[in-house]
């Protein structure tokens, strides 16, 4: 089949499907509808519902396999994963689920041996087995908060204690003599073209 040929077919399948892919939600500003809504809807039953689906998922994944794939982001950052341990820890905590705490403790784990490796500063970033540029005022806010609701969640007493020597740590790096806190350390590579 040409290249024309699939691109018609795909067109084709879509627009025939575009109520199942929420595609004419964006038209109409509604939201997509449930599948046993649509199934409803179609006068046929759920199951034959997905078993009309299943050859329109398999040609659409065949035309995305024909595209070049995306680059992928694959950096951990400070910050996001202090955002992302403080919710798993507290969503765990308040629902009752420990394996969403675990989650929460392993990335922290995660960010202490490796983004703060043999009691050196924390690192914004890390990515291919290395940590860089040195922690800003964010990476320690939200880190720091992520390890407090993971103590909070867990009891154990080595979160609260990285988070103790992190302020400690943000407070030398950062801390203003006159008050408050500098974003980013003074750094002579920063202004560097």
């Amino acid at each position: 089949m040409s290249s024309r040929s699939r691109t018609i077919v795909f067109a084709v399948a879509v627009a025939l499907n575009a109520g199942l892919l929420g595609l004419t939600a964006v038209a109409q500003q509604d939201q997509p509808q449930p599948m046993a809504e649509q199934a409803s809807r179609r006068r046929v039953d759920l199951a034959a519902l997905w078993a009309q689906i299943e050859p329109l998922r398999g040609k659409l994944l065949a035309a995305r396999d024909l595209r070049e794939r995306p680059k992928t982001d694959d950096k951990v950052l400070a910050d996001w994963n202090g955002l992302a341990i403080s919710g798993l820890a507290n969503a765990g905590r308040l629902l009752g689920e420990p394996a969403w705490i675990e989650h929460a403790a392993q990335a922290a784990d995660f960010v202490l041996t490796r983004m703060r490796a043999d009691g050196a500063p924390l690192r914004h970033v890390w990515r291919a087995g290395e940590a860089k540029i040195p922690a800003f005022l964010s990476d320690y806010a939200y880190f720091v908060r992520g390890l407090l609701a993971l103590d909070r969640s867990s009891g154990d007493p080595r979160w609260l204690a990285a988070a103790r020597e992190l302020v400690e740590e943000q407070e030398r790096r950062l801390g203003d003599a006159k008050g408050g806190y500098f974003a980013a350390a003074a750094s002579p590579s920063a202004m560097r073209g």
